[in-house]
């Protein structure tokens, strides 16, 4: 009597869970369920970190499931899924080893993740790997191939998984102008002929007269061939070429070449073409007879760059010899033929001014060898305080100085009595605004 007594008890104590470890009988607390938990309103054979379930089950919830069909070991999957009574599964922290680089994931928390989810997620990681194997990037990738947008794990380097779709692999980051570098971060189209990737880095073949000199890293945006080569001072012609500021007033650069005005005294004469470097103005020619106050500006017959006051002198007469066959006298640097000559020109054969020939110039010009002619020296722009010597574009030129004009400075800077005032910065005459702030 008593033993049918403890029977009867027994069963109806179990009769919730007759073999937790088989049938999963239905249950909807764990107390029905005797040496096994209630799981998704089964019972189910405990489990934890160190519990393991059986082949073909995996650790949901602090129970042991069915696997679905193709999915990894139990231990594969227990291990990416938490451990019982937190209501919620999280994505564990793991590292593992690919095409020879070392990833880390980071742990995601959120629903309950199902075991098909961790299958997938296995198979997601095999197809990567394949997939790194065959497109390695030519530069190094850091150790954890993951979109900072997408924040995707388990990616071979120069991959990420970009689409959200855990079923295609993970999307090409290192050759894809679509999404070079990064998810999302496509090539610029500016300027651009044809778009390419190469290791992440946009490389893209550029229209004439354009280049990629800045390739901004990732993950700031791509800005194409933004370089306008033929006129950029700190490219100028070439990427990373700038124009030299030696004894120059303002740096320029016109079809590729520096054309920087000159402080006086001074001339830009060899204009070096890219890729050989700029050597600003880099000719003195305050005295030089051959080149007087410009490139090729040479002193007629005998006359030399000796004479006036300052840094810049003019080509005039020392002695009565120098002035020519006409007989004329040399009076205070010029000569004296008929009638009093301008710097620069001689007496002829008929004791006539001439300039380089010509007839004499008039009573506030100078006669140049080069450009050729008679000139104001004091407002021509192209021949300011010197034959030769011009002004940067815009400017003027007054009393033999250049000068600015309204909206001419450049980068933000403006004109203030004639001279450009650049970040706070009054600067010198002649000079106007780089694209850094400074005068030059």
């Amino acid at each position: 009597m008593t033993v049918r007594v403890l029977v009867a008890a027994w069963v109806v104590a179990t009769a919730g869970c007759r073999n937790p470890h088989v049938d999963g009988d239905p249950c909807q607390t764990a107390s029905e369920c005797v040496g096994s938990t209630c799981v998704q309103g089964r019972c189910r054979h405990a489990c934890n970190a160190t519990a393991d379930c059986g082949r073909s089950q995996v650790c949901v919830e602090g129970g042991c499931v069915p696997a679905p069909h193709g999915s990894a070991s139990s231990s594969a999957s227990a291990s990416s899924l938490s451990v019982a009574g937190t209501g919620t599964s999280s994505v564990a922290a793991s590292s593992s080893s690919l095409g020879g680089t070392s990833r880390t994931s980071a742990a995601s928390s959120g629903p309950a993740v199902t075991a098909a989810a961790s299958s997938t997620a296995a198979a997601k990681s095999s197809s990567t790997a394949a997939a790194g194997s065959s497109a390695s990037p030519a530069s190094s990738w850091s150790s954890s191939s993951v979109s900072a947008e997408s924040g995707s794990s388990g990616c071979a380097p120069g991959t990420a998984e970009c689409d959200g779709n855990l079923t295609n692999g993970c999307e090409d980051i290192a050759t894809d102008p679509a999404r070079c570098g990064d998810c999302g971060r496509a090539c610029s189209a500016n300027n651009v002929a044809a778009a390419a990737c190469a290791a992440g880095e946009c490389v893209p073949t550029c229209v004439a007269g354009f280049y990629n000199c800045v390739a901004p890293a990732v993950p700031l945006p791509d800005d194409g061939c933004e370089t306008d080569t033929t006129t950029s001072i700190d490219h100028c012609g070439s990427c990373g070429r700038a124009c030299s500021g030696l004894n120059v007033a303002a740096r320029d650069c016109s079809a590729g070449t520096c054309t920087s005005s000159c402080d006086l005294g001074f001339a830009n004469c060899t204009a070096p073409s890219a890729p050989t470097e700029d050597n600003g103005c880099e000719l003195p020619v305050g005295t030089d007879s051959a080149h007087c106050g410009g490139c090729g500006n040479a002193c007629e017959r005998w006359l030399a760059c000796d004479q006036g006051a300052g840094v810049q002198r003019y080509c005039g007469c020392s002695n009565h010899n120098e002035c020519g066959p006409g007989g004329g006298a040399c009076i205070s640097g010029l000569c004296l033929c008929r009638t009093e000559c301008r710097p620069g020109e001689t007496c002829d054969h008929t004791d006539q001014c001439t300039c380089n020939g010509r007839p004499s110039c008039n009573v506030v010009e100078t006669c140049c060898a080069r450009p050729a002619g008679c000139f104001d020296l004091t407002i021509d722009r192209y021949n300011c305080g010197a034959c030769g010597r011009g002004c940067a574009p815009g400017f003027t030129c007054s009393n033999g100085v250049c000068a600015c004009a309204s909206g001419r400075c450049l980068s933000g800077g403006t004109c203030t009595s004639g001279r450009c005032v650049c970040s706070g910065t009054t600067c010198q005459p002649g000079e106007r605004c780089t694209p850094s702030g400074t005068c030059g």
